[in-house]
């Protein structure tokens, strides 16, 4: 039997205390409601990485705006193990892995255009600055008939529907 082909590369990444707490936590919707320069998106793009093995999986990222999306894409290069990578497409913001995974970095700034696919897993970047109608009609949706995971990141930003599920998530009835 052969040596098994890891999806990332782990050079460039070592998880701090709380980043390995949230990668070995089994619950199928997370959040990371954590100040800047935790780490947020390093985690979130190595965990998107590793979904896409060893099963067949549609993963998504969705940043509010292009720029910000752009972030996590260029992120993700240094992450990947260019052996199990079938086509990097630049324009379109999508890997395919050689299992038939994809991983698309998105924008949530036209809802229309998020709509119609199941997601096998989501990472929601910024989610504090996302539209909550971007969120319960585009992207929840897409998670309900795959049993999607969802990791939802952000810096807290007032009180809106971040905050709520934020909220919702840490009480404990």
């Amino acid at each position: 039997m052969g040596q098994q082909i890891q999806p990332i590369t782990t050079d460039n990444y070592t998880p701090h205390s709380g980043q390995a707490e949230f990668h070995s936590h089994p619950a199928r919707f997370r959040i990371l409601a954590c100040g800047r320069r935790w780490g947020k998106d390093y985690c979130t793009i190595h965990e998107a990485i590793k979904y896409c093995f060893p099963k067949r999986s549609l993963v998504w990222w969705v940043a509010p705006q292009y720029s910000q999306t752009k972030i996590g894409w260029d992120m993700a290069q240094q992450f990947l193990n260019y052996e199990l990578v079938k086509n990097v497409n630049r324009s379109d913001l999508y890997i395919e892995f050689i299992n038939g995974s994809q991983l698309w970095f998105k924008s949530g700034d036209n809802p229309d255009a998020l709509r119609g696919r199941g997601i096998d897993f989501l990472v929601l970047d910024e989610a504090a600055l996302i539209k909550r109608d971007v969120w319960e009609n585009a992207l929840r949706p897409a998670l309900s008939d795959t049993l999607g995971k969802v990791v939802l990141i952000g810096t807290p930003k007032g009180y809106n529907w971040f905050q709520e599920i934020w909220t919702r998530g840490n009480d404990p009835t």
